[in-house]
């Protein structure tokens, strides 16, 4: 009854259904997959493109600088090959470094807690470096201000700590001097003297002989870079500088020792990095000599004086979070005075 009633309505549907299958299967369908076909080959093309056409832009750029045009895939290839090389030449060059902020937390005022006695902290170090110098040189007549004689005002507790971290490592190089019986041949450590952290700068003549180059490059591309680097200068001229500066934290001891030959341990045993840590720490502890004196004294016949000047390397952020003030002025860095001999 149902279907007398809705025969032209039912006829009709499906007609329409028909149709639209006919439409999708003949029509819509081969459309898509013509479209997925021309996406893939318009991506092939585009990848042929940007490996094999030269860019007039490019090519000009690549001609200012006397470089060959290369191919985008072999320009990725060769970045990512140097830059791996890079970043292992980096890691290799921090291995000059004295240590971290965290490496270093013992002798940082960090060390103290918050809210504690940064003073008391640096006196207690001060005792123990002291008592680490008498057994090491088993010394028991080593004053307890050699260490903290030439602190001075300039720099304050963070900079001392900081130097007390110095001496520590110079008295485990000590310990490894030795002669067959496993005593220490390091008898006596006469003064120590220090100078204030300071940044190494890059050479003047070194920074304008590359802005030349690279201004000149510049203005072989375009005619007014140096303008628009002028104005870029002057709108960051007040921002901070963005390298991570190494800076040197100078200290000179003056010893007493019964044979030359014993400095040159000495010397080689303060070159050596410590290993690395178990945490995945880079080797740390390297000291930069920066000279050395021997002399006899006809007062000391059983020994001779040595004296040695070196300076630890540590980054400039890392100083910044101990709280170690920075010199930075274009006379070049501080020096202890001399030693007289």
């Amino acid at each position: 009854m149902f279907f007398e009633k809705n025969k032209r309505m039912l006829i009709g549907t499906g007609v329409v259904a028909l149709l639209w299958i006919i439409l999708f299967y003949s029509l819509v369908s081969p459309n898509w997959a013509a479209a997925d076909s021309k996406e893939k080959e318009a991506g092939s093309g585009k990848a042929a493109w940007e490996n094999a056409t030269k860019n007039d832009k490019d090519s000009k750029r690549a001609a200012a600088n006397k470089n060959a045009y290369t191919k985008r895939t072999t320009a990725e290839e060769e970045i990512k090959e140097s830059s791996e090389k890079l970043q292992a030449k980096f890691k290799e060059m921090r291995r000059i470094e004295f240590g971290t902020a965290a490496s270093l937390k013992p002798f940082s005022t960090a060390a103290a807690g918050k809210g504690g006695d940064i003073n008391e902290l640096l006196n207690r170090t001060n005792k123990d470096e002291v008592k680490h110098a008498r057994t090491i040189l088993k010394n028991a007549t080593i004053s307890e201000q050699i260490f903290s004689e030439h602190f001075g005002e300039i720099g304050g507790v963070p900079t001392n700590l900081l130097r007390l971290a110095l001496v520590n490592r110079f008295l485990n190089a000590c310990k490894q001097v030795k002669d067959e019986s496993g005593e220490c041949k390091i008898d006596q450590i006469v003064s120590v003297d220090y100078g204030l952290p300071a940044v190494i700068e890059v050479p003047e003549d070194a920074k304008a002989e590359i802005e030349k180059d690279k201004d000149a490059s510049d203005d072989e591309i375009d005619p007014g870079a140096n303008a628009k680097k002028k104005r870029k200068k002057d709108k960051d001229a007040e921002k901070a500088e963005s390298i991570d500066r190494l800076v040197q934290v100078p200290i000179k001891v003056l010893l007493r020792i019964p044979a030359e030959n014993y400095i040159n341990e000495l010397l080689f045993e303060l070159q050596k990095p410590t290993p690395p840590g178990q945490d995945g720490e880079d080797a740390r502890g390297y000291f930069c000599v920066r000279g050395f004196h021997v002399v006899t004294r006809e007062n000391l016949p059983s020994d001779i004086e040595a004296c040695v000047g070196m300076a630890a390397l540590i980054r400039e952020s890392e100083l910044k979070t101990m709280r170690v003030p920075v010199k930075d002025e274009s006379k070049g860095p501080s020096r202890p005075e001399d030693i007289p001999f």
